[in-house]
């Protein structure tokens, strides 16, 4: 027991005497960034948001206890991205095929879900965009918009779904939820 807490001493001892003065000495500035966004109106933030980039992809994920985010788009340089497959409402229809993609997992996508349940309550934004005001190696920051709709709504049937997009086209932008925000988030 003794050579225990001799051991756990030791090893705590280079810490006690370290500083926190500046971020790149202080462990928890890697694990900063947030996200600060509306969903149909109502105003969720997310205290921290981190990303990765693999292979000219970027990936940004945040989360609190009743809400999470998962962005990825293929972006490697400030500028303005499209999110989801059409550049308008009305173009989903002609974009059946890369709605499909979206739901696979492929394209450039945010997904939104209330309660940190994504099987059953995941949003995805179909139209929309996303600027980089900000890009390196540690951070990126920018901001988001975009119109998304339940996932588990649409088919994964390309005929079935063409159908629900019209559908959902007719309806107008009432069909939809508008998502935006700006982020900051911290990688590595």
């Amino acid at each position: 027991m003794r050579k225990t807490i001799l051991m756990m001493a030791l090893f705590a001892m280079p810490f006690m005497f370290s500083s926190c003065d500046s971020d790149e000495d202080n462990p928890i500035a890697e694990f900063t960034g947030s996200v600060s966004m509306t969903v149909g109106g109502q105003s969720i933030n997310l205290p921290a948001a981190v990303f990765t980039k693999q292979n000219g992809r970027v990936i940004l994920t945040s989360s609190n206890l009743n809400h999470s985010i998962a962005m990825y788009v293929d972006a490697n340089a400030t500028g303005t991205y499209t999110l989801g497959a059409a550049e308008s409402i009305g173009d989903l229809v002609t974009h059946a095929q890369d709605v499909l993609n979206l739901l696979s997992g492929t394209g450039n996508y945010f997904l939104y879900s209330p309660s940190n349940d994504v099987q059953n309550n995941a949003k995805i934004i179909l139209v929309g965009s996303v600027t980089f005001t900000e890009f390196s190696a540690n951070q990126v920051k920018g901001s988001f918009t975009g119109y998304a709709v339940d996932k588990n709504a649409l088919s994964s049937d390309l005929a079935a779904l063409a159908i629900e997009l019209g559908t959902l086209i007719l309806g107008g932008s009432s069909s939809f939820v508008e998502i935006e925000g700006t982020f900051t988030a911290v990688g590595k």
